[in-house]
């Protein structure tokens, strides 16, 4: 092999590593909600699926993925109301690797710079075997824009 053959594949195998490492970087650097995200066009075209799509492909990634540290095994969307296209709710119920199978819960689809995606939300539930509301929603805290949270119950 000549030495110009060589330096080329060279220069097409460093290219190569260094794209794959862009995209790597740039996909690891979303959070869960971007990369599940679907753009406002195409989710308007079809909102109740592009909503059940988006909490699939969200809750796939959970189950399989090192985000949020969860114990997942299945999920079952319940319902999809879309009545409101600023705020879908998605109903959930999620069942866990220990068998706790917890109440059907709200997940919201929002549109964020143009582009539908789940809210970030943490849910507290009753966990103390003897109360008479053990299982039952305590309350969910949402991440906002600015920062800050909101609860709502």
């Amino acid at each position: 092999m000549s030495s110009s053959i060589k330096i080329i594949s060279l220069i097409t195998v460093l290219f190569t590593t260094l794209c794959i490492g862009i995209v790597s970087a740039r996909y690891s650097d979303q959070t869960l909600e971007q990369r599940t995200r679907m753009a406002a066009g195409p989710f308007l075209s079809q909102p109740t699926e592009s909503a059940k799509r988006i909490i699939n492909d969200y809750f796939t990634e959970v189950m399989h993925g090192k985000d949020e540290g969860t114990a997942l095994l299945g999920f079952e969307i319940v319902d999809v109301n879309t009545a409101n296209l600023q705020d879908i709710k998605v109903a959930v119920r999620l069942n866990y690797v220990n068998g706790l199978h917890l109440p059907t819960t709200n997940y919201s689809i929002i549109l964020i710079k143009n582009h539908y995606q789940v809210k970030k939300q943490y849910c507290s539930y009753d966990g103390i075997p003897e109360s008479p509301t053990y299982g039952s929603l305590i309350g969910c805290t949402y991440e906002r824009s600015d920062n800050g949270i909101s609860i709502q119950s």
